[in-house]
């Protein structure tokens, strides 16, 4: 992630995971917490390091570097300048947070993190991902900061503590002791959402910036996330739709590691179906194959999209796959084949057509579900 994308990043996770949390404050005290909330952040001093900070080449660069090297007086009289003289909000956010960046490159740590603003808002959110990014800590007391934010702020201190490591063995170091009991506490707290964002957010630009090995590799990280509850099902499910593999059957495996259970929202089915048009425009025929091997409501659900899919594409070639292999079908599976033809002939006003489907159905209530869909259209008696 290259310091541009870092920060669209950055503000895009400021707007989601932060925007709808700033709807509900709507008085002038709670945009400024009492002094004792913010002094309460302040509290936990960082260890002295007294080394300067080595970024990487596409770490957060400054556009308040000049030839005078800043200090943490500069600092402070700079952003007072930029507060005071820049009413635009998203150029006001962005030269605050090059502060928090400059003083964690000349080794400042302590005296970054007690400039960042205290008030709720996206210049503080700007700096938090500066200042994690950037700040000269070790992994375990970058945790304990991270730890130490409220709940909406964790997605901005997490993206930052990822961009740092993701060229470093981001698994490994996510695998650790020291980040397990990080998560343990944060589950407690009912706080792992912050989390889930932020490695979305990150893998996905790796995916966009990665090869098709490349993505195998990621994915195969995801997954491992996904099932010890780093990443949620719709994260997981999310990436694997964005992954370009070039084999959609391959993508598919991937989802049958995740739970069915968790695939039940609705968010989660959406990429699912868009998953099973894949495999369908890749090979028709092999998909209705590989979705028959779904079981329950959900195996019903699938086969319904893939007959839709495939009747929208090739009609001809999914009415012959439906007479060579609808009779040999479980009923439930036969009942799946005839709702999807039965829902493609009543979008199409083929109302002959969608009768003779639903007068198929082995299942009397989706039958007469059917039959009043029907009527609803004047067509039950034509």
């Amino acid at each position: 992630m290259n310091k541009k994308s870092f920060y669209v990043s950055a503000m895009v996770v400021c707007l989601v995971a932060v925007g709808a949390w700033h709807l509900g404050r709507s008085s002038k005290a709670d945009e400024n917490p009492p002094a004792d909330l913010r002094n309460a952040r302040r509290s936990q001093d960082l260890p002295e390091t007294g080394r300067e900070v080595k970024f990487t080449a596409d770490s957060v660069a400054s556009r308040t570097t000049g030839a005078v090297r800043m200090t943490p007086e500069m600092a402070r009289e700079r952003l007072s300048e930029i507060m005071a003289n820049t009413p635009d909000i998203t150029k006001k956010s962005a030269a605050c947070a090059d502060v928090i960046s400059e003083l964690c490159r000349n080794g400042y740590t302590n005296e970054a993190w007690d400039l960042i603003d205290s008030g709720y808002g996206t210049v503080r959110d700007s700096q938090l991902a500066a200042f994690f990014s950037g700040a000269d800590l070790d992994n375990q007391s970058l945790l304990f900061k991270i730890e130490g934010l409220e709940k909406h702020e964790i997605t901005l201190g997490m993206l930052g503590y990822l961009h740092r490591i993701k060229d470093d063995g981001m698994h490994d170091k996510l695998s650790s002791p020291e980040f397990q009991a990080f998560i343990d506490s944060l589950r407690a707290k009912n706080m792992l959402t912050g989390v889930d964002t932020a490695l979305s957010v990150t893998l996905r630009t790796q995916l966009a910036e990665s090869d098709a090995s490349a993505n195998r590799s990621l994915l195969e990280s995801a997954s491992l996330m996904n099932s010890s509850g780093l990443i949620g099902t719709y994260s997981m499910m999310d990436l694997v739709y964005r992954a370009d593999i070039g084999d959609a059957f391959e993508k598919w495996e991937f989802v049958e590691r995740i739970d069915p259970a968790e695939q039940e929202n609705r968010r989660a089915q959406n990429v699912r179906v868009r998953l099973i048009s894949e495999l369908v425009r890749q090979d028709a025929a092999k998909a209705l194959g590989t979705i028959l091997q779904t079981p329950g409501k959900q195996g019903f659900a699938d086969l319904s999209n893939a007959m839709e899919e495939w009747m929208s594409i090739d009609a001809d070639g999914a009415s012959k796959w439906v007479l060579a292999n609808r009779p040999g079908l479980h009923q439930g599976k036969q009942n799946a084949v005839a709702n999807a033809l039965f829902t493609k002939a009543l979008n199409f006003g083929e109302y002959d057509t969608a009768r003779q489907w639903a007068e198929s159905m082995h299942d009397p209530k989706m039958k007469a579900n059917m039959m009043r869909a029907l009527e609803a259209r004047g067509a039950a008696s034509q």
